[in-house]
């Protein structure tokens, strides 16, 4: 997850401000990516069940290895697109693969509760280790260094792609005499049905709030450099304030707007 930090909120600037590509454009390829993934996804389960995971895992992260090789040398919307459609093709489905995989090397329901608490902090953790690293070495005046970033995370997700055969024997549930339940019988749960709507609606109002709306807020509207705008938030910015205020307002890299001058 420190590989993916390293560039999952720089993808934005990277395609905007280092490739030139006008912002509702990237507003459109990264959408066309998050469907991309929305679609695979659908079917990552059936694959999990007719595969197994180690086999589903690791094809997932070759593919996220070279989605990033890709999108290091994209230069434009067309280069970037087939780029963008392999990673979110590859990125949606890593997260339910990475979990089966959790959950049978954990058998016991009270471990796996501990244990999927403890890869949720750690991966966060991890995604914001990589933000800082990125943000250290990202210039949105030299795109080599986005290129470096992207295939430091091609190499990690390598790596990452040979630990699925390293692992134990995963442990499945002992097989139960009862009526076989298909897919269409997982919906008829309300319960079930309750949490993916709402699943749903954070993962459409959520996560792109931070990994691109965030992004193009500090860097377009409020003016912060690209090094600089991880380490400040918009809620963190006084009400009074505007977003080119002197107090707000940054100018770390050359060619940036500097902030307005005060009244009187």
């Amino acid at each position: 997850m420190t590989g993916n930090g390293l560039v999952i909120a720089f993808t934005l600037i990277y395609l905007h401000q280092a490739r030139g590509i006008a912002l509702p454009v990237v507003g459109v390829l990264l959408a066309a990516s998050a469907a991309a993934g929305l679609l695979v996804v659908t079917v990552s389960g059936v694959l999990l069940d007719r595969l197994g995971a180690r086999p589903v895992l690791t094809g997932i992260m070759l593919g996220q290895a070279a989605g990033q090789v890709l999108l290091a040398w994209a230069h434009d919307a067309a280069s970037a697109l087939p780029a963008l459609l392999l990673y979110g093709a590859t990125w949606a489905p890593m997260l339910p693969a990475l979990a089966t995989v959790i959950g049978g090397l954990t058998p016991d329901p009270a471990a796996q509760q501990r244990v999927f608490a403890i890869n949720f902090t750690v991966q966060n953790a991890a995604l914001a280790v990589g933000t800082l690293l990125e943000a250290a070495v990202a210039n949105v005046h030299h795109p080599g260094s986005f290129h470096a970033l992207f295939l430091v995370n091609a190499v990690s997700c390598l790596i990452f792609a040979a630990v699925p055969r390293l692992l134990p024997t995963l442990h499945t549930a002992p097989a139960r005499k009862e009526q076989r339940a298909g897919y269409r019988d997982v919906p008829a749960h309300l319960g079930l049905r309750l949490v993916l709507v709402a699943s749903l609606i954070l993962a459409f109002t959520g996560y792109p709030a931070f990994d691109s709306g965030l992004p193009a807020y500090a860097s377009v509207e409020a003016h912060v450099s690209a090094r600089s705008w991880p380490y400040r938030s918009p809620s963190t910015r006084p009400s009074s304030c505007s977003p080119s205020c002197s107090c707000c307002a940054s100018s770390g890299e050359p060619g940036e707007a500097a902030p307005l001058p005060s009244a009187g």
